[in-house]
């Protein structure tokens, strides 16, 4: 986005310095100090890091978001200090949540992936096993006892009867 003027812009809470960076702070809610988010390469960065600063102070429903359409995808609590919501702030404005957002979901999706092939293969054995063919049995029956090494059926917990 261009600027609209020396050091103005359309997005909320950043400003273009001499030096071309672009700086950006939010005002504590109800308070008149404000929370030094960063200076940033671009105006996009910069205005990242006060929708993620904005979100963290006010949650979801505040209504000033540069990218409203974009909030960010991150889990904060009511209680973050200046310190915590500058480090979240920088992060995400550098695409670094964003990433890492990325890697938990892959993740899980693989997660996932390997819990269902675990499913299906137990369905499939549980399936062979409803398809058995108990017939082998008749042949433990028929063998006679201290034949040598010849298993009987009470090896496999059959009491001599037909199943």
């Amino acid at each position: 986005m261009e600027d609209q003027g020396e050091g103005l812009t359309k997005y909320k809470g950043i400003r273009k310095r001499k030096s071309g960076k672009w700086v950006s702070e939010i005002r504590i809610p109800k308070c008149k100090e404000r929370i030094w988010l960063g200076t940033h390469d671009t105006p996009e960065k910069a205005a990242r890091a006060f929708d993620v600063a904005l979100f963290c102070l006010r949650g979801r429903g505040a209504t000033t978001f540069n990218f409203p359409d974009n909030l960010p995808n991150i889990v904060v609590s009511n209680s973050l200090t200046r310190a915590e919501i500058q480090k979240i702030a920088a992060k995400y404005a550098n695409g670094e949540v964003e990433e890492q957002h990325k890697e938990e979901v892959e993740e899980q999706q693989h997660k996932e992936e390997e819990e269902e092939d675990m499913t299906i293969n137990h369905n499939s054995i549980r399936s062979n096993n409803d398809k058995i063919d108990w017939d082998f049995m008749d042949c433990l029956l028929s063998v006679p006892e201290g034949t040598g090494n010849a298993l009987s059926a009470a090896d496999f917990g059959v009491n001599g009867c037909a199943v």
